[in-house]
């Protein structure tokens, strides 16, 4: 019995050491990488999956049918072979961070970052656009992704997006040309692990454990005055400016909290008014701290 327990412990321990040590940012010397594969051919399903030199994954699937979210390792093979055709690629390793795109095109459509040679980089293409032999590699790792248990302990996920092109333009005309989108300096950015992995790991979800974690990242909102809402909201950093948007597991989701309605976000009532979709341009907008 002793024996027994004592190997629960280490496997606990090993578990959170995993878990821990994926709250931060990869080392750039690592090699890593994390993707969204989205589908036509099951109605824009859209699949993310992350994975670690040392076979460490996340696997999160999202579909009409529900939400399904694995992790922790698999044998460090499927890495190794992932890895190498990477660095093989002649989409992954060409000169810009842009693939083809294909108007037509109703396969799946891969955005991924990754690591080659100590530099983060992200490229977006048809699938078939990456080769036969990468295409099988990315395959066999998420197979064995597959088989790891389910995870229904993680809260959610964090991720950050740079506010660039349209995407921006949009920004804009919602809050209007003169809104004062105030800096958010890193030493304050730092005060949230979170934020900070997010930011230096742009389109990586960062898994949010509990419900406290998402709570600091609610705090860091109000404290801020922030523009946004609790789930998608907007920050101007040293690095860039990023939309936030964080990913609820279905037990956040489903968990009503006082102030919120029972899809687990907070009603308009409760929002405070800096955090309100901003008023039509020409209008004061919300969240500029006038």
């Amino acid at each position: 019995m002793k024996k027994a327990a004592l190997a629960l412990l280490v496997l606990a321990a090993a578990g959170a050491a995993w878990a821990s040590s994926r709250h931060g940012a990869f080392k750039a010397v690592e090699e890593a990488a994390w993707m969204n594969t989205v589908s036509q051919k099951k109605g824009f399903v859209d699949y993310y999956f992350e994975i670690g030199q040392d076979g460490s994954v996340i696997l999160r699937d999202e579909s009409k049918d529900g939400l399904t979210i694995r992790r922790g390792r698999i044998k460090a093979m499927y890495a190794k072979d992932f890895f190498r055709e990477i660095k093989s690629s002649d989409i992954l390793n060409a000169q810009t961070g842009t693939g083809s795109k294909m108007v037509f095109y109703k396969g799946d459509q891969l955005q991924i970052s990754a690591y080659i040679n100590g530099e983060l980089r992200r490229f977006e293409a048809p699938l078939n656009k990456f080769g036969e032999a990468f295409s099988y590699a990315m395959t066999e790792a998420r197979k064995a992704a597959e088989k790891l248990p389910v995870d229904e302990k993680v809260a959610g996920f964090l991720s950050a997006q740079p506010l660039v092109g349209p995407m921006r333009d949009a920004f804009i005309v919602r809050v209007g040309q003169d809104y004062d989108f105030k800096l958010v300096e890193t030493y304050d950015l730092q005060k949230n692990k979170h934020l900070m992995a997010a930011v230096k790991q742009p389109h990586r979800l960062i898994p949010l454990e509990s419900a406290r974690d998402i709570k600091t990242i609610s705090d860091f909102i109000t404290s801020h005055k922030i523009y946004g809402l609790r789930d998608l909201f907007y920050v101007k950093t040293t690095r860039g400016e990023f939309r936030f948007r964080i990913q609820y597991s279905l037990k956040e989701a489903e968990k009503p909290t006082q102030g919120e309605d029972g899809s687990g976000r907070r009603s308009p009532q409760s929002v405070p008014e800096t955090l309100r979709p901003a008023k039509p341009a020409g209008k004061s907008a919300a969240g500029s701290g006038k």
